[in-house]
C-alpha cells in the first residue's frame, strides 16, 4: 500500500513514519504565528489488550488498558527549528541525516500524541 501511494502522488511526502503497524498517522499543516508552515502529525495506537475484533456487533470499543508504541521514528525535511510531542510539551531531539533532514525518536507511544514541527 505504501508504494501504490508513493507512486500515484505528484512528490514524496515531505516527512516520514516509521512505526509499528499498530500505529496510525495522519497530518496536518497550518500557519505558524511567526510566518511560514507548522507540519503535525498526528500518532494514534489502533490496539488495545482487549483486542478491536472481539466486540459484539454495535458495542462501543472501551479501552481499559493501551498497548503502546515504541519505536516509533519520524524523518522530516526542512526547514525545521523546533521539534515537540504534544501534548505533553516534550522537546524532541532531531538528529541531522545526511540528506539534509533530521530524525526525532518519540518517546513510546500511549494512545495519542501529535509531532508539531516548527518551521
Amino acid at each position: 500500500m505504501e508504494n501504490a501511494t508513493l507512486w500515484a502522488a505528484a512528490q514524496p511526502p515531505r516527512d516520514r513514519i516509521e512505526a509499528s503497524l499498530i500505529a496510525r498517522t495522519t497530518y496536518l499543516c497550518q500557519a505558524a504565528h511567526a510566518g511560514g508552515v507548522r507540519r503535525v502529525t498526528y500518532l494514534l495506537t489502533q490496539v488495545s489488550s482487549q483486542g478491536r475484533a472481539s466486540l459484539p456487533a454495535g458495542a462501543m470499543p472501551l479501552r481499559e488498558e493501551i498497548v503502546p508504541a515504541a519505536g516509533v521514528r519520524v524523518r522530516l525535511s526542512p526547514p525545521v527549528t523546533e521539534v515537540r510531542l504534544q501534548p505533553e510539551g516534550t522537546r524532541l531531539e532531531a538528529r541531522p541525516l545526511a540528506d539534509g533532514g533530521v530524525q526525532v525518536e518519540v518517546p513510546p507511544l500511549g494512545l495519542h500524541s501529535m509531532v508539531v514541527v516548527e518551521p
